[in-house]
């Protein structure tokens, strides 16, 4: 809720130097300004089985589903927090304009969260394109209330930010803490471990608010390189929702919960997206 009302204010020489940067960004990392073209935004490590004691990179990607993604390089104005998780934190640093866009050392084998949270980006759309939106992102509780307050024919208003989470495995050894909670706003925890699936097993997820269940949140699940496997599903009153592994590879899970802004925020709604990366073998 606090990220609609106010955007952190990066130190001066810090914005000058990111604009500086950003005028020489590729065009893809202006796609996150735009959740209206249905846009998922996701981490990407270089390798779900990092060793431990090297570096190893993670990229950011925005893109329509998991087939169109295209680079996100690192915009320092952009990034709320960027770390990694374990029984310890640290944080994943890299250069303004970078892709990839962070890099950390793991120091113990084990399961390792790989966590990024944007700050809030203020977009308007006119009423047409705003209700499109809606509709086709799941969000028609947004569309009811707007219809109840009479506002259907207005703009929508709209701060947006970002949750992407990957799981990996360091060393490709176990998994303990794959179902870490590491405090997003909007998370997708599994409550299975997801790395040994074989095709036709059941993976359980969980998709929290604020820490609280999210009960009809619509999730979207993509594998690397099978777009034919995409699936839609909602979560039930428990928050909880059922995936079946079609098969092997790099899956992509994502949300998006959106709810009235504060009165004085500036904007009529709040809008959070999420997404859990993972390599299932």
């Amino acid at each position: 809720m606090t990220e609609a009302r106010s955007i952190p204010a990066a130190p001066a020489a810090l914005r000058r130097r990111a604009r500086r940067l950003l005028g020489a960004l590729p065009v893809a990392a202006c796609a996150l300004s735009a959740p209206a073209s249905a846009h998922e935004f996701w981490l990407m490590p270089e390798t779900f089985e990092p060793a431990v004691g090297v570096p190893s990179g993670v990229r950011l990607f925005v893109g329509d589903g998991f087939e169109k993604g295209q680079p996100y390089p690192r915009n320092p104005l952009h990034i709320k927090e960027f770390k990694a998780v374990s029984k310890t934190v640290s944080e994943i640093g890299g250069s303004p304009g970078a892709d990839p866009a962070g890099r950390f050392t793991p120091t113990a084998p084990g399961v390792l969260a790989l966590v990024y949270r944007s700050n809030p980006s203020e977009l308007t759309l006119a009423a047409g394109r705003f209700e499109a939106y809606l509709r086709a992102e799941g969000l028609e509780h947004v569309s009811r209330l707007r219809a109840a307050a009479g506002a259907s024919a207005e703009p929508g208003r709209e701060a947006f930010s970002r949750c992407a989470k990957s799981l990996v495995r360091v060393a490709g050894a176990g998994d303990e803490g794959f179902d870490r909670r590491v405090g997003l706003d909007l998370e997708i925890v599994p409550l299975e471990p997801p790395f040994e699936l074989q095709a036709g097993a059941k993976l359980p997820l969980l998709v929290l608010w604020q820490g609280e269940p999210v009960s009809g949140a619509r999730l979207r699940a993509f594998v690397e390189g099978r777009p034919e496997l995409t699936t839609e599903l909602r979560t039930g009153a428990d928050g909880t929702a059922v995936v079946t592994v079609a098969g092997p590879g790099v899956w992509m899970l994502s949300t998006v919960h959106m709810e009235p802004a504060a009165p004085d925020s500036g904007v009529d709604w709040q809008s959070t997206w999420s997404s859990l990366t993972f390599r299932t073998r």
